[in-house]
């Protein structure tokens, strides 16, 4: 009985000296653990904030949303002080002489394009525009370029007086900008494949095959020239007169026999309610 009893004793001491060095072994890898969680959710936090950034430039400025000052006289009032807005009307006027050709030839994608013109601000500003950032075209060219339009997703800025003292870059400026509002909400356009576009379809030589293939490779979509328009409401018409004169033969005129396979076949096909 006392050997039982020094012997439990014993391994009662053996197994809370196991537990005490489990728990402390298991400590540092606790640590470490705790420190590789917090690294990571550290990055993540930078690479969401890295990610929001550019989306926030693209709608018009940073996420952060302070109060700015110009002065005493806060952003808000001062961003459109001086301005003069051009109504839809004055921005569909300006591209009217692309719009109609393109009309005439990809009637789909003119539509598309008048959308701009009253679902964002266009303002003509005096103040000088921004000459860095998203609104500096990408190049390949060792150039300097200067930024006199720029567009978030809410409006246009144009450089007021560059605009009234040029009237022969109204229409080009104004169809460039009708183009970056489909490139601010696709995926699929590049900087360089609005530029292809814009010279194709302000180019009046270019045959309406040859402004559905650009608009294709340049990630605007697939569009049906007006001449396949034409060519499928032809096609369907002569299918409705058709199917109506086999209604009438099949179904009113001459009644069939319904032994008769090959006319039951035709009647199932043109007489179904």
């Amino acid at each position: 009985m006392r050997l039982n009893w020094f012997w439990r004793l014993e391994m009662e001491h053996k197994l809370k000296g196991e537990t005490r060095m489990k728990k402390h072994s298991l400590k540092p890898i606790l640590a470490v653990a705790l420190l590789l969680s917090f690294n990571s959710l550290c990055l993540a936090t930078e690479q969401k904030g890295a990610e929001r950034a550019p989306v926030a430039n693209l709608q018009g400025g940073a996420d952060a949303g302070g109060a700015n000052f110009v002065g005493t006289e806060i952003y808000d009032d001062y961003e459109n002080e001086g301005v003069r807005d051009l109504t839809p009307a004055e921005v569909l006027q300006i591209a009217a002489p692309v719009l109609e050709n393109l009309s005439k030839k990809v009637p789909a994608f003119a539509e598309k394009l008048k959308v701009a013109a009253k679902d964002i601000k266009w303002h003509l500003d005096p103040k000088p525009l921004k000459q860095t950032g998203s609104c500096l075209n990408n190049t390949m060219l060792t150039i300097e370029r200067d930024v006199r339009a720029c567009q978030s997703k809410v409006s246009v800025r144009i450089d007021y007086n560059f605009f009234e003292k040029n009237s022969s870059v109204q229409t080009p400026m104004v169809v460039h900008e009708l183009l970056v509002f489909q490139l601010l909400r696709s995926k699929t356009i590049t900087e360089e494949g609005l530029r292809d576009t814009s010279r194709t379809i302000r180019d009046f030589s270019k045959s309406a095959n040859e402004i559905v293939v650009t608009l294709a490779r340049d990630g605007f979509g697939d569009f049906l020239t007006a001449e396949q328009i034409s060519a499928n409401k032809i096609a369907a018409a002569k299918e409705a007169a058709l199917r109506a004169k086999m209604h009438r033969q099949f179904c009113h005129d001459r009644p069939y026999d319904s032994s008769d396979v090959g006319r039951a076949f035709v009647a199932s096909y043109f007489c179904s309610p």
